[in-house]
């Protein structure tokens, strides 16, 4: 079976700091080539740094001609297009070329949680970003944005209910990451959408499993692992909450390491500057930080999935986060094996915190418990459950067969 990824930027398949649809993508690639699915790749963007192979590479934007991404297609003899990033241009590019070729199928996932886009345009959020700026042309952006939010709001949602119509008719099936995100993709098109849609979880990134034996060799470190953008991601909240920490004294020996990249960078960088025992360490590989930290903390605003949390579980550092995004209930166990903090609820998030940094009895027993959670999320099932979607009813065992 051969399956076209579409995304907007070429995948750099070396690097270990990859975002979590390129890892999504990936995962797919490489645990499927084994089964005999070939896979080949369209993008909308190219940076001309890395060299693409335009055997199984194709460009595609407005001015792409219809006729060449069906020659594509044909050459190719692609059975599913699965769109993997989306802005909704792409679904009728790719349903005009498909036109009478009955074989090919169109899959979408959508990597976020419904209606986040409109999250973020916020008196707020225009605000912050107008100050986090370094250049005159984005701070002019940001402050015309705060000044026109009302018709950037329901321009952004016109555009975004029409986006979301076009994912549900022309995909087969549109994939949503959780239950919870089914209930707000409908809820925008104001029908039951399960007809059409499918829920497949984000599945762990690693290949192994921390040991639970090791525990006690954990660092007294926390880390978080995210973008560095302060509307999205709040990273705030947790820095002012080891401020605290310092000034009441407590916790000396532990420290804070935040791995990333980002726009607040230099805003976070002046917030950590009195603060002692926190680290940035830039965009880095994430395991090692995993491996080796106690807790991972979440403070977004909302996530889609999250691989991040996953990561974090599957190597034993116990995640605590805001209940604001849907799938989080889906990953962790609130008290088992991580806490789920109501949104904004500042000071239940630092006592929590302090609960998990000053017992080390607990902060194993959890740890032990999100390994275990984090199975539930295995590589096999979340490659089985795409082959169901890709090719219908096969086993991996069959595909296995087939491909021999």
């Amino acid at each position: 079976m051969n399956v076209l990824f579409y995304l907007f930027q070429n995948i750099d398949e070396a690097s270990g700091s990859i975002g979590g649809i390129e890892r999504h993508t990936l995962t797919l690639k490489k645990g499927l080539e084994p089964y005999g699915f070939k896979f080949f790749f369209a993008f909308s963007n190219h940076d001309e740094v890395s060299e693409l192979d335009y055997d199984k590479s194709l460009l595609i934007n407005s001015k792409t001609p219809i006729s060449l991404i069906r020659l594509f297609i044909v050459k190719n003899k692609i059975d599913v297009i699965h769109v993997q990033q989306n802005d909704g241009s792409e679904m009728k590019i790719f349903k005009k070329a498909i036109e009478g070729l009955d074989n090919v199928r169109i899959v979408t996932t959508y990597h976020f949680c419904p209606g986040y886009e409109l999250d973020d345009l916020t008196f707020h959020n225009a605000w912050v970003r107008f100050l986090q700026s370094h250049r005159l042309f984005q701070k002019i952006k940001w402050l015309r944005r705060f000044c026109l939010m009302p018709f950037y709001r329901y321009k952004k949602r016109t555009k975004m209910i029409a986006k979301f119509k076009l994912l549900y008719c022309y995909s087969k099936p549109l994939i949503l990451l959780c239950d919870d995100y089914v209930e707000r993709f409908s809820s925008f098109l104001s029908h039951d959408c399960r007809p059409n849609t499918r829920v497949i979880n984000n599945c762990t990134s690693f290949d192994d499993y921390y040991d639970p034996l090791r525990l006690d060799q954990k660092r007294k470190e926390v880390v978080i692992v995210s973008r560095l953008e302060e509307t999205y991601k709040r990273l705030s909240i947790a820095i002012n909450i080891w401020k605290r920490f310092q000034d009441e004294g407590i916790f000396q020996d532990w420290h804070l390491t935040i791995v990333g990249e980002g726009y607040s960078q230099r805003y976070y960088e002046s917030l950590i500057k009195n603060i002692p025992n926190i680290t940035m360490v830039g965009r880095q590989e994430s395991k090692p930080y995993f491996e080796r930290s106690s807790i991972y903390l979440n403070t977004s605003k909302t996530e889609g999935w999250c691989l991040c949390c996953g990561e974090a579980m599957q190597m034993g550092a116990v995640p605590v986060s805001f209940s604001s995004w849907g799938a989080v209930y889906d990953i962790i166990d609130s008290d088992v094996n991580g806490f789920i903090i109501p949104d904004n609820d500042l000071e239940t998030y630092y006592q929590k915190l302090v609960l998990l940094m000053s017992d080390d009895k607990l902060r194993h027993k959890m740890a032990r418990a999100a390994i275990e959670k984090s199975q539930k999320f295995s590589k096999e099932k979340f490659l089985q459950q795409y082959i169901d979607v890709y090719s219908g009813k096969l086993s991996l065992t069959a595909c296995k067969k087939r491909s021999n």
